[in-house]
């Protein structure tokens, strides 16, 4: 537990090596989401998870909860831990856009991205800021009935009798040995709210992302989930990104869906090594 602007802040870093692999997960997910990737990557650098504001042991941060305000977190917490950069970004799904955000804010600290199944920015067209205002607040209306409910244990009660299998699904999917941290944080009305509040925030990460200029000859690696062909027409959307990242892949990852970090993780732990013997050969930043 790191203290960090008067809130403390939960990260979890394993192995040694340079550059060190900082892992970001996707919407409302804890540290737990890296639990397949995290051992593996550690065998050959030192790898760290951590809990953004609000999920798993970190205490809540303020609102609004966009990719700006993680990104400046983020670096805030690396600092005050004393874990020396530049860091070779992981971020999957939210957490991608985080990466992007932090290595266009912070290039001194970011030495190459690897993005599992990043949200598709043209997914995200620009909108009166009136009507972001609006939605924004409904979800977080939302969000708070949501944290009440969780509070009076209404949640937990839903989730473990009338949808024991779905929900125990995920928890299930993870090592044994990080089921319970799982299992204790995911239904916390902190939590709760603040998944909410990052989904309320999606349209304004994904406008930050795509407002900040290219990343020059900094290493990005997109890994993403398609259909077994490899014939997914997102792959197209993923490829846009080329423009603005000149020393760009993209891997497809037919054998997967969404959470590639569970299902697939081999790929990510085969992608991060490439990356990391890439910049340990001095190849660009």
């Amino acid at each position: 537990m790191v203290a960090v602007g008067g809130r403390r802040q939960h990260l979890v870093c394993r192995g040694q090596g340079t550059p060190t692999v900082v892992l970001d997960a996707g919407l409302g997910g804890p540290w737990t989401q890296w639990a397949r990737v995290q051992p593996e990557a550690a065998r050959f650098s030192r790898v760290c998870a951590y809990d953004r504001a609000g999920l798993g042991w970190s205490y809540p941060g303020p609102l609004p909860r966009d990719s700006r305000r993680m990104a400046a977190e983020l670096h805030a917490l690396l600092q005050a831990s004393g874990e020396r950069g530049p860091f070779l970004l992981v971020g999957h799904s939210l957490g991608a856009l985080n990466a992007w955000v932090f290595a266009a804010r912070f290039p001194e600290a970011a030495a190459a991205l690897a993005l599992s199944d990043p949200p598709h920015l043209e997914a995200f067209p620009i909108l009166p800021s009136e009507k972001v205002e609006q939605e924004s607040a409904s979800v977080l209306r939302a969000g708070r009935l949501q944290a009440l409910a969780a509070h009076l244990g209404l949640v937990r009660l839903y989730a473990t009798v009338a949808r024991p299998d779905g929900f125990l699904a995920s928890t299930r999917a993870l090592p044994a040995e990080v089921q319970g941290p799982d299992l204790a944080t995911r239904l916390r009305p902190a939590r709760v709210f603040t998944a909410a509040a990052e989904r309320a925030a999606l349209r304004i990460s994904a406008t930050e992302a795509l407002s900040t200029g290219n990343l020059g000859r900094m290493p990005v690696v997109v890994v993403a989930s398609t259909r077994p062909d490899g014939s997914d027409p997102t792959l197209r959307l993923h490829r846009r990104l080329a423009a603005r990242a000149p020393n760009f892949r993209l891997v497809a990852v037919p054998q997967s869906g969404h959470h590639i970090p569970l299902e697939a993780p081999g790929v990510l732990v085969r992608e991060i090594r490439r990356l990391l013997e890439t910049l340990r050969e001095g190849g660009p930043r």
